[in-house]
């Protein structure tokens, strides 16, 4: 299976939609509910109480992100020459990753938080070039800061984002106004909207979001969640070490380009140690995993059937929860 993933053609296209409606098959027959957690931000909260009782079409929805954001993130890794080929490997990878839980295939706030990593990397990405212009610095965090609209953790991304930002050691003051500017952008707009609509100052109380912290606890409903997302979280990250492992030896601009896609991974784990979360679903680090995984398999030259068993691993696993989670 792995080597008809490494092409790139119209049977991969078909693959990865066919294995992504096998995931959200049961999502249209018993729709999983779209509702708004106490950490969400107040726009998600507003699309919950406009959509969230229609089960179908917040599956559906969710459906579309998913594949909307795994050809996105395939174009973007594909477009950077940061795979040694063409291949789809990284959309079945994110699909996959995406597909865990009944409870998560619906139109998550997590949909619109992994978009914005995808874009603000994309952003960030410098090609051939040495330094990062301002306005890509202040779109990437505009796109950081509107996430946090739909997800106030996501907060957390800002991490890595300064990471990168110092990377490219831009410390005159036109670069921090840039940054400034950028993440200043979603909520003066928020903020207008909210003036305008006669909210003032009270639009996350109106929204009832809230930023909470929140003791560890047990989301799932059963000792099936625990093992599936913890077996494969625990071989997501060891790929994502061997990827990460894989950059050291490429050249400087390599490096700079694929830690956009791969430092996210401290956002979530900070998100996760924050929120208390058990079982941890791997959406919520669906982009640096699927990077890390994706490098792993392309590079893995010897031992090929232990790729092979742990990509049906996963996938079984992803399979088991959608049906009996």
């Amino acid at each position: 299976m792995i080597e008809f993933i490494k092409k790139s053609g119209v049977p991969q296209i078909l693959a990865v939609v066919l294995i992504a409606l096998c995931l959200w098959a049961r999502s249209f027959v018993v729709p999983p509910v779209m509702e708004a957690g106490a950490n969400d931000g107040p726009v998600y909260v507003l699309l919950c109480r406009l959509i969230g009782q229609h089960g179908r079409l917040c599956a559906a929805l969710g459906l579309l992100f998913t594949l909307v954001e795994a050809a996105y993130l395939n174009l973007l890794l594909d477009s950077n020459k940061l795979l040694p080929q063409k291949t789809l490997m990284p959309a079945m990878c994110y699909v996959i990753l995406s597909g865990f839980g009944h409870s998560m295939q619906t139109l998550t706030d997590l949909h619109f938080v992994n978009l914005a990593v995808i874009y603000s990397a994309r952003r960030l990405m410098t090609g051939t070039q040495a330094t990062l212009p301002r306005t890509k610095m202040c779109n990437a965090a505009t796109a950081i800061a509107t996430a946090t609209l739909f997800y106030v953790p996501s907060v957390y991304l800002l991490i890595p984002f300064l990471v990168m930002y110092a990377t490219y050691r831009m410390y005159q003051w036109r670069d921090f106004m840039a940054l400034i500017l950028g993440l200043a952008a979603p909520y003066t707009l928020v903020m207008i909207v909210a003036y305008m609509a006669d909210k003032g100052g009270g639009l996350w109380e109106a929204t009832g979001a809230r930023l909470t912290l929140s003791g560890w606890h047990v989301t799932g409903s059963g000792w099936l969640e625990g093992v599936c997302c913890g077996t494969t979280l625990l071989l997501c990250l060891l790929c994502f070490m061997r990827g990460a492992g894989y950059t050291s030896e490429q050249s400087g601009n390599y490096k700079r380009n694929a830690n956009t896609t791969l430092l996210p991974i401290i956002g979530s784990v900070a998100v996760a140690v924050y929120e208390g979360l058990w079982p941890l679903y791997p959406q919520a680090g669906a982009v640096p995993l699927t990077m890390g995984c994706t490098l792993t398999l392309l590079h893995q030259r010897r031992r090929k059937w232990i790729g092979e068993a742990g990509f049906w691993l996963v996938t079984t696993m992803a399979l088991t929860m959608a049906i009996f989670s």
